[in-house]
């Protein structure tokens, strides 16, 4: 007889269950509220770039609900670092900064401008070898002189092609410095 359960234990045991499930639900609730509201902190920062904007942000919140956001708004800043807008970068560096106080964020910040510039140069001559097969091919039709003002690379869609091959490498680092700068945040 002891085996069978009573009404009591069965609905204890039940409400246990939804207790777990509603706690687990409201922890998971909490951090998408802080999630959004980091990545809302990161796109004020970027619409008026004014680092007291962020500790004013910042201000509102206390103990784990502060760290979330502050992460959420670190990996926003991270996130918004596009290949070759050294503005973007400069901005989002110092925000890291102030949010995390790490300073090696200035260091891969650092890099990734070298990064930048290496893809500046890579696209440029790239650029160039289409303009000038391009120039060949219009000549080739008999087109030449005055009629041409400038040849567009990303008119054919093999050179499209070409300059997202060339972009891929770069892109991919990118992104390895992005993971490095978040590693970094704690």
């Amino acid at each position: 007889m002891s085996n069978l359960k009573s009404a009591w234990e069965i609905a204890m045991e039940k409400a246990k269950k939804l207790d777990d499930v509603t706690l687990a639900e409201l922890k998971r609730k909490d951090e998408e509220r802080c999630r959004l509201a980091g990545r809302a902190m990161a796109e004020r920062y970027f619409a008026g770039g004014d680092l007291r904007q962020l500790a004013e942000d910042l201000e509102k919140y206390r103990g784990e609900e502060k760290e979330l956001i502050k992460s959420a708004a670190t990996s926003g800043l991270v996130e918004a670092i596009s290949l070759g807008d050294d503005e973007r970068l400069d901005a989002a560096a110092q925000g890291v900064l102030f949010l995390t106080g790490n300073e090696q964020v200035v260091e891969i910040s650092a890099r990734i401008k070298q990064l930048f510039q290496q893809y500046r140069q890579a696209e440029k001559e790239e650029t160039e070898k289409m303009d000038a097969a391009g120039k060949r091919t219009l000549q080739q039709a008999e087109i030449s002189g005055s009629a041409i003002k400038a040849v567009n690379s990303a008119a054919r869609e093999d050179w499209k092609q070409s300059l997202e091959e060339m972009t891929r490498p770069y892109t991919k680092e990118l992104e390895n410095y992005k993971q490095e700068i978040l590693i970094q945040r704690v």
